[in-house]
C-alpha cells in the first residue's frame, strides 16, 4: 500500500497518500522561460548591451518606414509653409496699383491679338498655294 499515489489537484501539485502518515503536497518545479534565465545570469553591462541591440534592430525597421512616410510628407509640408509665407506677404492693392495691373494686362491681350492676326494673315496665302498646287 506504500505506492498508493493519486493526482488530485491537477498537473502542478500531487497528493501523496501513504498509510499511517500525514498528507503532504509537493509542487512540481516549473522551468523558467529561457529569456528570463538568460537575463538573470547576465551581468548588468551585457544586459544593457543586449537590450540596446534589440532596440537598435527594431528602430532600424521603424526608421525605414518613417523615411518612406517622410519622403511623401516633406514636400507637402514645404508647400504649405511656402503658401503661408506668400499669403502673409500679400496685400490688397490700392486703386492706383490695380489700374496699373489692369492696363498692362489689357496691353498684353492687344499685342497677342495682333500677333495672332498677322500670323494668320501671312499663312492663309501660303496655305492656298500649297493646297492649290496639289
Amino acid at each position: 500500500m506504500s505506492n498508493r499515489s493519486q493526482e488530485i489537484c491537477g498537473p502542478r501539485t500531487t497528493q501523496t497518500i501513504e498509510p499511517h502518515s500525514k498528507i503532504t503536497f509537493k509542487r512540481k518545479k516549473e522551468n523558467p522561460p529561457i529569456l528570463t534565465g538568460v537575463l538573470t545570469r547576465l551581468k548588468p553591462l551585457r544586459l544593457l548591451l543586449l537590450l540596446l541591440y534589440i532596440l537598435r534592430s527594431s528602430l532600424n525597421s521603424l526608421t525605414q518606414k518613417m523615411d518612406a512616410i517622410d519622403s511623401v510628407v516633406d514636400p507637402l509640408r514645404e508647400f504649405s509653409k511656402d503658401s503661408i509665407r506668400l499669403v502673409k506677404r500679400c496685400h490688397k492693392p490700392d486703386r492706383k496699383e490695380f489700374s496699373k495691373v489692369a492696363l498692362r494686362t489689357a496691353i498684353g491681350f492687344v499685342v497677342m491679338g495682333f500677333v495672332g492676326f498677322f500670323v494668320k494673315l501671312i499663312f492663309i496665302p501660303i496655305n492656298n498655294i500649297i493646297v492649290g498646287s496639289v
